[in-house]
């Protein structure tokens, strides 16, 4: 059983709705999946989520095109749930899911735990029934034709709580880039094309994202993932009025801290130095408090002052000393709170450092074994008295 979609290069527009229909865009990330979950509990409502399939939508040049492709597959979606009783869509077991990356870590990061297929549909189908399709990144590019046809919304997070998640799954926009986008948005392709690093493209763009919902879509259809989890999905009737009856317990996921934090201190500190859209919906200190709720209680090796100079973050979070690499030897590591650092031989005070964090319960540099301690290379140049001596 399995129709494909053909013909919409023929067509002027999108066509005719089957009954009614709501997209869901948003930055990728950011709870539009539980948005699309917490929509599709309610009654007479059928979810397909990012369901329309990629080799229907690389067919697609412009976002006219996407328009009418979205139009024919819900249209399609409809009549083989009326028919049939099933749907295309990513699913688990024959049902969509409200987060669809739990799937095994690898060294590429987070994999999807759902994949296309069939889902099968509970509720009887017919013209009044809701068909929500989800697609983030192809219709936040191709929402100047989408808005013309469509109820269409957009999910928002704080950025720096996306990009951590964007670095720990196996996705395109880890890396920076946005192909199905670019595609459809040339001048987007063009911004990406001169970030220097993965961070600044990054940065580049969430603030893309947030660009495209600030030009084409009103506020009110503009929801932010904290608003949701604070409502319990309440705040989502400003897009669907029947959701005002929601009320789900709802935990936040923004203050997770299995991210890695070098990682995300590069990519939440390049963000803030970046100008965009994105601080129309949240302010720097957004940003700045929940990356640093987002990076406590662990090692973090912000701070740490070595030789004389601070580190600091370089390209692809490779740590740095001063303009150059980190030497592996010479460090000089304040721990806990206020902790004065050790004078290094002959007599001249080292630098005060910035406190490390401390971990209840975890080692210090005085527990680890003596034999890893001397494991170090013997012949390490270090400074003593302005000149240089090999141990």
């Amino acid at each position: 059983m399995r129709t494909v979609v053909t013909g919409f290069r023929e067509m002027s527009g999108p066509g005719t709705p089957g009954g009614p229909e709501l997209l869901i865009t948003g930055l990728p990330r950011s709870g539009n999946t539980l948005a699309m979950s917490l929509l599709s509990s309610l009654p007479n409502t059928v979810a397909l989520d990012e369901a329309m399939r990629q080799g229907e939508v690389n067919l697609c040049n412009t976002p006219q095109e996407i328009a009418i492709l979205a139009r024919r597959f819900i249209n399609e979606q409809r009549d083989l749930a009326r028919r049939e009783g099933v749907v295309w869509t990513y699913q688990k077991e024959g049902k969509t899911t409200d987060n669809g990356f739990q799937g095994a870590t690898t060294s590429s990061g987070r994999t999807r735990s759902v994949q296309q297929g069939w889902a099968r549909v509970d509720t009887p189908v017919d013209e009044t029934t809701l068909f929500l399709l989800k697609q983030p990144v192809i219709f936040a590019a191709a929402l100047p034709s989408l808005i013309h046809d469509f109820n269409i919304f957009a999910a928002v997070r704080n950025p720096v709580a996306a990009l951590g998640s964007w670095n720990t799954v196996d996705f395109g926009l880890k890396s920076g880039r946005a192909q199905s986008a670019e595609k459809l948005d040339p001048k987007l392709k063009d911004r990406l094309d001169k970030g220097q690093t993965r961070f600044e493209q990054q940065s580049l763009l969430i603030h893309w994202f947030f660009e495209q919902f600030s030009k084409y879509l009103p506020r009110e259809k503009v929801v932010r993932y904290e608003d949701t989890i604070a409502t319990g999905g309440k705040n989502l009737a400003a897009v669907l009025p029947q959701a005002a009856g929601l009320d789900r317990q709802l935990s936040s996921r923004n203050s997770k801290n299995d991210y890695d934090k070098i990682v995300l201190l590069e990519a939440g500190e390049t963000l803030l130095r970046t100008d965009g859209a994105a601080w129309d919906y949240y302010t720097r200190q957004d940003v700045r408090d929940l990356l640093d709720e987002m990076t406590s209680g662990g090692f973090s090796p912000v701070g740490m002052v070595i030789n004389d100079a601070p580190t600091r973050f370089g390209p692809n979070g490779r740590m740095m000393q001063g303009n150059g690499p980190m030497p592996p030897q010479g460090m000089q590591i304040a721990q806990g709170s206020g902790q004065q650092p050790a004078p290094r031989s002959g007599g001249a005070p080292a630098k005060q450092a910035i406190p490390m964090p401390s971990v209840p319960g975890a080692p210090t540099l005085g527990d680890l074994p003596e034999g890893l301690l001397n494991a170090a290379p013997r012949k390490a140049v270090t400074q003593s008295g302005g000149k240089k001596r090999r141990k």
